[in-house]
């Protein structure tokens, strides 16, 4: 097991379920939903977290979260 210490921060977060190979439309869903709120990205990284571990051949079943740390924009 590998684990982080992650900032304190508010998160964005998206559920993804479906096929990994198409997982990329989840990060534009967010990026999208970022720019039009009234929230700005706050770093440079996100990251996904997994509640269960897939294999190779399970990359159709694909369930994660997605968080994007955010803050409110500065007028």
């Amino acid at each position: 097991m590998i684990s982080y210490d992650l900032p304190k921060a508010t998160y964005a977060v998206l559920e993804y379920q479906g096929d990994i190979d198409k997982a990329g439309e989840a990060y534009d869903r967010l990026y999208k939903w970022i720019h039009e709120s009234e929230y700005e990205q706050a770093g440079t990284y996100g990251f996904e977290m997994y509640s269960k571990i897939h294999s190779p051949l399970e990359r159709r079943v694909a369930d994660f979260l997605l968080h994007f740390p955010v803050k409110l924009t500065s007028f």
